[in-house]
């Protein structure tokens, strides 16, 4: 004797009407949800790193004696930061026919830059590192926090662009 547990569902084995249309938006919701979330995760390195720039900035101006100094400015500087290293260097396309001292002091600019946001992250990686007990001076401490710091300094706002674009593209249908 069978149970109606026992039998093979007909709902399941009919196909459904429609299924092309479902299954469509079945997928688009899925990318969209999965776009969001690297989304998420390259916005959260990139508030990392703005908080350790950030805060590293704070920490010059104290040891400055610059009250002035708030997380403000060091949140500032960092959006400063970003947009110059990501989008300065297209600059050379824009004025082409510039004298070459113009491209050498923009190139300038851009490498000064990068190394502020890299040493930044750097030095607090090291400040955390000591915090949990690491030897800081010990090279590979040094090295794993160069790393890091340049992880989170370089990537996330070149991708971050992109996945908006991606996730709206997615959206728009």
């Amino acid at each position: 004797m069978s149970t109606p547990y026992s039998e093979q569902s007909k709902v399941r084995s009919a196909p459904l009407k429609g299924n092309v249309a479902v299954e469509h938006e079945y997928n688009r919701v899925g990318l969209a949800l999965a776009i969001f979330a690297a989304l998420c995760f390259f916005c959260a390195l990139w508030g990392v790193n703005g908080y350790f720039t950030a805060r590293t900035i704070r920490s010059i101006g104290y040891h400055f004696h610059l009250a002035s100094v708030s997380w403000g400015i060091g949140w500032l500087v960092h959006v400063v930061v970003s947009l110059i290293e990501h989008h300065l260097w297209r600059l050379r396309e824009a004025i082409g026919n510039a004298p070459r001292f113009v491209l050498v002091i923009v190139y300038c600019l851009i490498i000064a830059v990068g190394i502020l946001d890299v040493l930044t992250s750097a030095l607090a990686f090291l400040a955390l590192f000591d915090a949990i007990g690491a030897p800081i001076l010990d090279r590979s401490v040094l090295v794993i926090s160069t790393l890091l710091a340049e992880v989170i300094a370089i990537i996330p706002e070149s991708i971050i662009i992109w996945l908006i674009v991606a996730l709206w593209r997615v959206v728009k249908g």
